[in-house]
């Protein structure tokens, strides 16, 4: 993917292997007693309110899963075919399916068939909490890894190239358990593909489906789920934005300053910035006499006395330009002519 940023020290929580509990803890950030693979089912689901989804309805945000191999007709709470239950979390959660109803119109909404995504994606109606699960064929557990090569290559692409996606989406493509008692339960593979992450970033953060669960949290703002109150979230794929330089400040001579040589040196500082534009004159607003310079500092050919002086600085990085305000100073007697340009900036 080359797009694509991966995590290198992402595990599974520490607890037992079956599948089943790391849905959970991705949506709840705990298994809630939920330790061996089932079907939803009275015995087994939970009445609690506080997991992901529920959250996200309360602060207004829309989400929907897409599940390989449901008919989209009813609230899928059992295995069928292809489709296992246990890596579908949300049929787990009362809440969700009133009360294990599989006429739950609620379920049935947001509980949609993986043939659907496309559809919604080329007309702009995916939501935007999207959660993907494969059949048991395609997700690697039943086919092995070139099954599941082969529908990421099929299908990874009309996510990646959609608007919902270039609009500051973001791709987590996680497996749900390891193998081993590596880091607890062992190592997993996390990729995240985002217009906000920088390709081939690899994060070194330990990291677990806590951590994963506290970054959908905090893009959102939510409230935070069990351990994941203490994780934390994957920062290393989401840099802050660059931001243009500070408004220069600190102007040698002061703003309005007299008596001031006519040989001096001016001098300033910008926040953030790699190159100025300087401009000085004895009118206002300055022309400009030096652009693109390194340097904060600049010397005037000559500077007439008694004469006032206008002069501004523009501050530049590669995320924009700022202005700053433009400052006056009065020289003293001395002599010398005023400048136009051929002004001198240190180096």
């Amino acid at each position: 993917m080359p797009r694509g940023a991966h995590a290198e020290q992402y595990f599974t929580p520490p607890g037992n292997h079956p599948s089943e509990p790391n849905y959970i803890w991705l949506e709840a950030g705990d298994h809630l007693g939920l330790t061996t693979n089932h079907d939803a089912s009275a015995s087994n689901s939970t009445s609690t309110t506080d997991h992901l989804v529920r959250y996200l309805e309360n602060a207004g945000i829309a989400w929907k899963t897409y599940q390989e191999n449901i008919d989209g007709l009813a609230c899928p709470l059992s295995s069928s075919g292809l489709y296992a239950a246990k890596h579908n979390p949300f049929v787990f959660f009362q809440d969700i399916t009133d009360n294990e109803r599989s006429s739950s119109a609620h379920c049935i909404a947001h509980n949609r068939p993986y043939a659907e995504l496309a559809r919604d994606l080329q007309n702009g109606t995916v939501a935007r909490y999207n959660f993907i699960t494969p059949n048991l064929c395609h997700d690697m557990h039943d086919c092995g890894i070139s099954a599941g090569d082969t529908w990421l290559r099929n299908n990874l692409p009309a996510i990646l190239n959609s608007q919902a996606y270039t609009d500051n989406g973001a791709v987590f493509l996680v497996w749900d358990e390891g193998t081993t008692t590596a880091g607890g339960g062992g190592h997993i593979p996390l990729i995240v593909a985002s217009p906000m992450t920088p390709a081939g970033t690899q994060s070194s953060q330990a990291a677990t489906h806590y951590d994963l669960l506290r970054t959908i949290e905090d893009a959102w703002g939510l409230p935070l789920l069990g351990q994941s109150a203490n994780a934390t979230a994957l920062s290393d794929f989401f840099p802050p934005a660059p931001t243009p330089p500070g408004t220069p400040d600190s102007p040698s001579p002061g703003d309005s300053a007299t008596g001031v040589d006519t040989g001096s040196t001016l001098t300033w500082a910008a926040a953030g910035a790699t190159s100025y534009d300087v401009s000085v004159d004895t009118v206002n607003p300055p022309s400009t006499v030096s652009t693109g310079q390194g340097t904060a500092t600049y010397t005037p050919a000559a500077l007439a006395a008694n004469t006032t002086y206008y002069w501004q600085i523009v501050a530049y990085n590669d995320a924009g330009a700022t202005n700053g305000p433009v400052w006056s100073f009065t020289t003293t007697d001395g002599g010398g002519t005023p400048p136009t340009d051929g002004g001198v900036p240190e180096s």
